[in-house]
């Protein structure tokens, strides 16, 4: 497996490069700021990177998550994981907002590391044709492969996950009726907050204002969710031109994560709407 790492800390990366040979990884590579990460990700393809929540230079770890999710430059069969020493309810909120495949909290023993890393590489292999396919932008074969990939009982632990990412998938192509008739049965089922979220995207979509908002209303008392919550009851208050209540979700969203930069954007747009200064 080839790794990248990308951490400044002297001693942190001195104990990292300890723990990934005692696990056997060999074919490693070293960085300290996230400009050299974009450039090592354009030019070669990593098993895993490794990265360092609180790198100091260029806006840091979270930052740099945030840009190459934006600009679809980290393949979905690369795993990312952060490591953070610290764990403030704050920047667990806003690691958590970025959806890495692992966080890692530090110090960590060799045992956790090899842990997380066979866990998520485990997964990551499991669901290798599907992410290829979704790499490639091909939405449609991705979600045949997800059909087939269901009726192996073999794979079973990684059903919920497989189900998550064909919901992802529906509404990802606007097929959004069947996207709500995806997420009920799955409700229906087991109540997960990912499939509440998804009903609630789709029912969003499709003007079902009312509906939507009353499922997102629920959600929003859910600690788990209630970032998420937030962004989708202030995007249905934009649709209705509620510019004042769009305006309180967003910083009450602003609030549980307050790192994200397109949110704050948006405050200020509203506000600027709202004459709210």
């Amino acid at each position: 497996s080839k790794i990248l790492v990308a951490e400044d800390q002297v001693l942190a990366r001195g104990h990292l490069h300890y723990a990934l040979e005692q696990l056997g990884f060999r074919d490693i590579e070293y960085v300290d700021r996230p400009s050299h990460i974009r450039t090592a990700l354009q030019e070669h393809e990593y098993d895993a990177i490794i990265c360092s929540y609180s790198l100091r230079s260029e806006q840091g770890g979270y930052f740099l998550l945030e840009q190459l999710n934006k600009e679809q430059l980290l393949p979905l069969s690369s795993a990312f994981i952060f490591t953070s020493a610290d764990t403030s309810i704050e920047v667990v909120q806003a690691i958590v907002e970025l959806q890495p495949d692992e966080l890692i909290t530090k110090p960590f023993s060799v045992n956790e590391l090899d842990k997380r890393l066979s866990r998520v590489f485990a997964r990551k292999h499991a669901l290798r044709r599907v992410y290829a396919l979704m790499d490639k932008k091909e939405f449609e074969h991705a979600l045949l492969a997800l059909e087939s990939f269901l009726l192996q009982p073999e794979q079973e632990s990684y059903f919920p996950l497989a189900l998550k990412i064909k919901g992802d998938l529906y509404l990802l192509t606007e097929r959004y009726h069947e996207a709500i008739s995806f997420f009920d049965s799955v409700i229906n089922t087991q109540g997960f907050s990912w499939a509440k979220l998804g009903l609630a995207s789709g029912l969003l979509a499709l003007n079902k204002l009312d509906e939507a908002e009353r499922e997102i209303i629920q959600l929003a008392m859910h600690r788990d969710v209630s970032l998420s919550a937030y962004d989708l009851l202030a995007k249905l208050q934009i649709k209705q031109c509620a510019y004042d209540d769009a305006l309180e979700s967003t910083i009450r969203a602003s609030d549980i994560s307050p790192r994200n930069i397109t949110r704050y954007k948006q405050a200020i747009d509203l506000a600027r709407i709202t004459h709210d200064y």
